[in-house]
């Protein structure tokens, strides 16, 4: 067996010290390991992973069995009962290396599309934005000058009003311009606004007043993406009356909640069955190297925690305006 899984013969081994075979990082364990076996005649001992050297050269991984048996003439040594776990190591590193590819990927299709959504939210305002408003200056020249009836202008008037209030919501939609223009707190306040405009649940809040320049750009518009997608499935899905978002800061972290008094679900079958929406909001959480949590109970509604590290510009700041 032993030349079968590593190219030595019986001799080979029987005649050397296993540091001649056991990988220099190994060896202290393995070391310990025949130790403590030949002090304890009798007694198991356990190696979860090791790695031994093949007369090649390259390494391969074991997992083993330690017994020391000096109390048995015929053997008067340690006795190894090793299993080689090479393909096994491989596969796990294998897929680590997968997870991690995948998540790299995932990061830059958020970036990009992202990216995406800037540049359609610039085109939208610069473009139809501005040929919009031109429209309604000329409607309104039209007025002084035609002897047009009133009530065709204010129809016209009105078409051009609720075709930019659309306009403006896809935009806002696409990349939120507040939260380049003002911060994280201004652009969640406009987005409560916004979502108690419509019918459905209300949203009260209280929020850390974060100045745009103390915070990085990336995680501010993470956390709004978080914030937002987590509105969106209280209003599909929770059933809610009302809904509560908090920002607040801690010694060393920002912490966003966002809880609801809706149905509530089994948080198991969620974390099984997670969407893209769930999943979004993981990483984008990743992203800003923090922790997302969901606590949920049947008919007891939901509430979802993100924690993110931030800078002490941005909590000096919450801190004092806090304190005011």
């Amino acid at each position: 067996a032993v030349e079968k899984q590593l190219g030595y013969s019986p001799a080979e081994i029987l005649d050397h010290l296993p540091k001649k075979f056991v990988h220099p990082k190994c060896m202290p364990n393995v070391q310990e390991i025949f130790e403590k076996a030949f002090k304890n005649p009798g007694e198991e001992y356990y190696l979860d992973r090791y790695r031994i050297r093949h007369k090649d050269g390259h390494y391969e991984y074991f997992e083993g069995k330690f017994v020391g048996r000096q109390d048995l003439p015929i053997i008067n040594g340690i006795v190894v009962h090793a299993r080689n776990i090479t393909e096994r190591i491989k596969m796990h590193q294998s897929l680590e290396n997968s997870e991690k590819q995948l998540r790299r990927l995932s990061r830059k299709l958020i970036k990009s599309r992202e990216r995406e959504r800037s540049r359609l939210a610039r085109d939208l305002h610069d473009e139809l934005g501005q040929q919009l408003a031109a429209l309604g200056m000329e409607i309104g020249q039209l007025k002084k000058d035609g002897n047009i009836k009133e009530e065709s202008f204010s129809d016209l008037n009105l078409r051009v009003k609720n075709v930019t209030d659309e306009l403006k919501r896809i935009y806002r939609g696409l990349h939120p311009l507040i939260l380049e223009n003002l911060g994280l707190t201004a652009a969640v306040e406009a987005l409560i606004e916004e979502h108690n405009a419509k019918d459905g649940f209300k949203i009260t809040s209280k929020l850390c007043p974060i100045k745009k320049e103390t915070i990085d750009p990336e995680i501010a518009l993470n956390a709004y993406r978080i914030l937002q997608e987590s509105l969106r499935n209280i209003y599909k899905h929770a059933d809610a009356k009302n809904a509560f978002i908090a920002i607040e800061c801690s010694d060393s972290e920002l912490t966003f909640i966002i809880q609801d008094d809706g149905k509530g679900f089994l948080v198991d079958d969620i974390q099984d069955k997670s969407g893209i929406g769930i999943t979004g909001m993981k990483e984008r959480t990743s992203i800003c190297k923090g922790t997302l949590d969901i606590t949920s109970k049947i008919g007891e509604g939901t509430k979802i925690e993100i924690r993110i590290p931030a800078s002490p510009e941005c909590l000096d700041c919450c801190s004092t305006d806090q304190a005011k």
